[in-house]
């Protein structure tokens, strides 16, 4: 899949933020939701939770309502009852 300015953006983003990432953290989009990014986890960062790298990316990126990976899905609701400020 084509890599867009957001997702190049995001993954800047979370490499950034989060210094022992190092692109073991990284998203992709849709195919045809595009409020939606798809999070995969490489090797290392096994000590970054993925609700926290959610968090950043939906704290960062307005455009994005949900953050898929695997069997989860979070949401700025969901975090919010998990007792996350967003």
């Amino acid at each position: 899949m084509k890599e867009t300015e957001r997702i190049k953006r995001i993954n800047a983003d979370l490499d950034k933020h989060f210094k022992s990432n190092k692109g073991a953290w990284w998203v992709s989009n849709g195919v045809y939701e595009p409020n939606i990014v798809h999070l995969h986890h490489g090797i290392g960062g096994e000590r970054i939770d993925a609700r926290r790298i959610a968090l950043r990316i939906l704290q960062q990126e307005p455009s994005v309502t949900i953050v898929e990976s695997g069997t989860w899905a979070f949401t700025r609701e969901t975090l919010r009852g998990a007792g996350f400020k967003i």
